[in-house]
């Protein structure tokens, strides 16, 4: 018998990927350089662009972050203004790194 919740995670993952791939698109097309972190339980990228740091988690439609992902970015927040904002989307990415450039 077929594994649902195996090929269900595939996809889930596949999306996630598919969101972070266009949102980097987006972030070089509006000048920022965007940086993959690999750890466990860190964003996903951060976003460079004239002395600003934007961190992202990217993350499909209904996914939640995973209790090392909210303590590690709990412990960003409380080292300053290190936010790691949430992204399910491009609008959203353009939203926060337009939002990051104006303040």
């Amino acid at each position: 018998m077929k594994d649902i919740t195996k090929s269900a995670k595939i996809s889930s993952s596949r999306l996630e990927s598919k969101i972070e791939a266009n949102c980097i698109r987006k972030s070089i097309e509006l000048g920022w350089f965007p940086v993959k972190l690999g750890h466990q339980g860190h964003p996903d990228r951060f976003f460079i662009k004239q002395g600003k740091i934007v961190f992202i988690e990217f993350k499909r439609l209904n996914g939640k972050l995973s209790k090392l992902q909210k303590y590690t970015h709990a412990i960003y927040a409380a080292m300053g203004e290190f936010r790691v904002h949430i992204c399910r989307s491009v609008k959203e990415l353009e939203d926060i790194l337009n939002n990051a450039e104006s303040n």
